[in-house]
């Protein structure tokens, strides 16, 4: 769902009125009902202080505390 390049990603994006950075792809183990699935994600930074990352991947699949949802 995310581009193996990362000059094929968005270098910033804005989420909720809120700007970020991208920085390197991480790897995630996942738990799911078939078992665990490594997921590579990339992680976006806030430019601004006192705001929390995120990895927009996990929220399009719906993953929550490393765990699939039921969704």
């Amino acid at each position: 769902m995310e581009p193996d390049n990362d000059a094929e990603a968005p270098a910033r994006l804005s989420f909720e009125g809120r700007r970020y950075r991208r920085r390197r792809k991480y790897r995630h183990a996942v738990a799911t009902l078939f078992g665990t699935v490594d997921v590579w994600r990339r992680l976006y930074e806030p430019l601004e202080r006192g705001m929390r990352s995120f990895h927009p991947l996990e929220r399009r699949l719906g993953l929550e505390a490393g765990l699939a949802t039921p969704a």
